[in-house]
């Protein structure tokens, strides 16, 4: 009932128990159907007994619903981790007036005008607020508390909010859903509101307006479906995933595999640390060499398969992949600049890795959206490739 409480929600829970006799209506004391409803404040139940079909004399259901309801939102056991819907609304800039001037309105939701009740007068629930997406690091820096995930971010178990998050450099809100965010919450959005420019992502506008079915394009989502797709296809035709799964300290470089907000080297460093935990570093040896018959490990040097990176080197080098091989290297270079980079002291070792891994000089956060979608690009490849791939061991392995 605490969490009831902190939703805002009922739980509702329903029933329905069915029974057959061989005693008839008779034997059992009733001499005609019974059909009884009971309805209180919180519960609602249907009993039906009556003759029965088949093998069975008799039939009775009985079927309904009880809801539970949340404690008060005032009650002291909840005090300290929630204090209720906001008190107050915050203003958040929605427009520019003639003279450059911000234009604000309150987020809050009883003073906006819907499709339902539209008023010229006020602005819509749906008035876009833009924010500069270093709103977002505060959310990324807590992952046990926070979820940031294609389209929503969510205080685990207590608020959500749905966000337009597919551009590169801002985060769109819809004014009315700001105000179902807590009284500090809004504090901290507001301090990263900005004036709108630009307008909703095509993915939110299909979502929003058109109610269609429109995936994301944030290099994180696919990279994530990329991932999620050599693993499956990978288990199902080698028997265990190319990629072994982390161990469960280290599951937040999952969501740490993302875009940075903004070219820090500290961030685009930790964006490095678990995209290579997440792909380079889960490599599974044992996968990789069913996909190399022996008699070819056979004719190579002894050290030729020191490391997982160079049996999937092999791997796609036998099986004529050439165009995979730059992404062989692109994981290379990451893990390189990783072990130099965002592991030991830096100098010039760190140097050498970090032109390799950025030739062209991008700014960070280019870079990593490059190297995230490179990797994307590899990893899709090499599922699209693996059905086809010749059994290398003799085991189940590809057909």
């Amino acid at each position: 009932q605490q969490f009831l409480a902190v939703r805002d929600m009922f739980l509702a829970i329903y029933f329905a128990s069915n029974r057959r006799s061989n005693a008839s209506m008779t034997e059992l004391g009733f001499k005609v159907d019974v059909r009884q409803t009971k309805v209180i404040d919180t519960s609602n139940t249907h009993l039906f007994i009556g003759d029965g079909f088949d093998d069975a004399a008799t039939f009775s259901r009985k079927l309904g619903k009880v809801l539970i309801p949340p404690i008060p939102q005032n009650h002291a056991s909840i005090l300290n981790f929630y204090d209720g819907p906001p008190a107050t609304y915050e203003d958040f800039i929605i427009g520019l007036n003639s003279q450059g001037n911000p234009v604000l309105h309150t987020c809050d939701r009883d003073t906006l005008a819907t499709y339902f009740s539209p008023d010229a007068a006020v602005p819509s629930y749906l008035t876009r607020v833009a924010f500069n997406r270093t709103v977002l690091d505060r959310y990324y820096g807590e992952p046990s508390r926070f979820e940031v995930v294609d389209g929503l971010l969510r205080c685990r178990g207590l608020w959500g909010l749905k966000m337009d998050n597919h551009h590169r450099n801002v985060v769109f809100c819809a004014l009315g859903d700001l105000g179902y965010l807590p009284a500090p919450e809004q504090l901290h959005w507001k301090a990263h509101n900005i004036p709108p420019s630009g307008n909703w992502s095509d993915t939110t506008s299909r979502r929003w307006f058109n109610a269609e079915f429109a995936p994301s394009a944030r290099p994180e989502d696919l990279f994530s479906a990329a991932y999620n797709q050599i693993i499956e296809r990978s288990t199902a035709i080698l028997g265990e995933p190319i990629l072994k799964p982390l161990h469960e300290d280290d599951a937040d470089h999952y969501a740490g595999v993302r875009v940075p907000t903004k070219n820090e080297q500290l961030e685009f460093d930790r964006v490095i640390v678990s995209l290579t935990k997440v792909v380079p570093e889960s490599l599974n040896v044992r996968a990789l060499r069913k996909l190399l018959p022996e008699e070819y490990v056979k004719t190579l040097p002894q050290d030729a398969l020191n490391t997982s990176i160079n049996v999937l080197n092999h791997a796609v080098q036998y099986h004529g992949l050439s165009e995979l091989e730059i992404g062989v290297q692109t994981l290379r270079d990451i893990q390189s600049f990783r072990s130099k980079a965002s592991v030991h002291r830096r100098g010039s070792g760190w140097r050498k890795a970090a032109e390799r891994l950025n030739p062209k000089g991008l700014p960070l956060v280019e870079l990593a959206t490059s190297l995230i979608l490179e990797v994307t690009k590899f990893l899709t490849a090499f599922s699209d490739s693996l059905a086809n791939l010749k059994n290398g061991s003799g085991s189940k392995t590809a057909g």
